[in-house]
C-alpha cells in the first residue's frame, strides 16, 4: 500500500521548491534504503484519477532528480507550477533496473489560483 503525502498548497504560477523523498523497505523489522541504481521515477498529477488530462514529470525529462540512488533518495527539482487552479491527485511510481515496478508515495496536490497574474 503507498504511504500517503499531501503537498503543500501551491499557487498557480509560483516556483515549487524542491521536495525530497527517500524510499525505504522494512524486511523483518529492519528499515533499509530500496537502490535506486537505473530506476525511472514518474509522477502524474490528474484532476481526478481517471481522468486523461494530466501535468507530468520525470526523470526522464529531469523534473524529478535521483540525487542518492544507493540510499533511496529522490527529488522534485525546482520549477514553476503553470498547472490549472484545482485539486490534483498523483502517484509516484517507480521502474527499477530489473524491470519492477512499484507506487509507494500517493497524495494530492491542490493549486490555488493566484490574483497578481499578468
Amino acid at each position: 500500500m503507498a504511504a500517503v503525502y499531501n503537498m503543500p498548497d501551491h499557487y498557480k504560477g509560483d516556483t515549487f521548491n524542491e521536495i525530497s523523498f527517500t524510499i525505504n523497505k522494512n524486511v523483518s523489522g529492519t528499515v533499509t534504503p530500496v537502490d535506486l541504481t537505473g530506476a525511472t521515477i514518474k509522477i502524474h498529477f490528474r484532476k481526478d484519477p481517471k481522468d486523461n488530462v494530466f501535468e507530468q514529470m520525470s526523470t526522464i525529462d529531469s523534473t524529478i532528480n535521483i540525487f542518492d540512488p544507493t540510499n533511496g533518495k529522490f527529488k522534485i527539482v525546482k520549477h514553476v507550477v503553470d498547472y490549472e487552479a484545482c485539486k490534483y491527485y498523483y502517484d509516484i511510481q517507480i521502474t527499477y533496473q530489473n524491470g519492477d515496478v512499484q507506487t509507494p508515495i500517493r497524495g494530492n496536490l491542490k493549486v490555488i489560483q493566484d490574483v497578481t497574474y499578468i
